[in-house]
């Protein structure tokens, strides 16, 4: 992991310390959404781009955590793109931000109408 890079998670509103992966916390995962079976939900997903991570907020909640992974940091085997999408054991956050409300429905307007 590059010490320059910023890695970011999104998700609900309230996490604290640290994003765990579904399978420790119970939460809904996107595998658990339509088609998205591939998820791994012993896994936290990280993004280098704080707008892959504010279209996931804007999906299951509101907020963009600007985060630390912790364990190994792996390539999201799924994403198209090289070094943009990673999963690791669980991710310490550092900053909290709020995803615009227009934002939020814009996308998920789009995700909508996709299905």
């Amino acid at each position: 992991m590059a010490d320059n890079l910023k890695y970011y998670h999104g998700g609900p509103n309230g996490l604290k310390e640290y994003i765990l992966p579904p399978d420790v916390t119970g939460a809904k995962s996107l595998a658990q959404y339509s088609h998205l079976n591939f998820c791994d939900t012993s896994k936290v997903y990280v993004s280098t781009c704080p707008y892959t991570a504010a279209l996931y907020a804007s999906s299951k909640g509101d907020r963009v955590y600007e985060v630390v992974p912790e364990g190994t940091l792996l390539p999201d085997p799924d994403h198209l793109g090289d070094g943009v999408s990673f999963m690791c054991d669980r991710a310490k956050i550092k900053r909290v931000h709020r995803v615009a409300g227009r934002t939020r429905k814009l996308v998920r307007k789009a995700l909508m109408d996709s299905t």
